[in-house]
């Protein structure tokens, strides 16, 4: 089964994208890495992370707010 989220853009290199804008990140399952996630923006290169990579990742990146 081949499953694909699309996840909106709200900004390319530092400038907000526009009302209408296509492109997309797209996140898919690796058919043969239960584990792996594919991410492709737009129809750009296709790279393959580990899930819990990705997940550190994110949280170290937005977990970074002044309390």
């Amino acid at each position: 089964m081949e499953v694909e989220t699309k996840v909106h853009i709200y900004e390319i290199d530092g400038k907000d994208t526009v009302v209408g804008e296509l492109k997309t990140l797209k996140v898919r399952n690796v058919w043969n890495k239960s584990r792996s996630v594919e991410l492709q923006i737009g129809e750009g290169e296709k790279i393959a992370v580990h899930e819990s990579d990705l997940i550190k990742a994110i949280a170290n990146a937005t977990g970074n707010e002044m309390h």
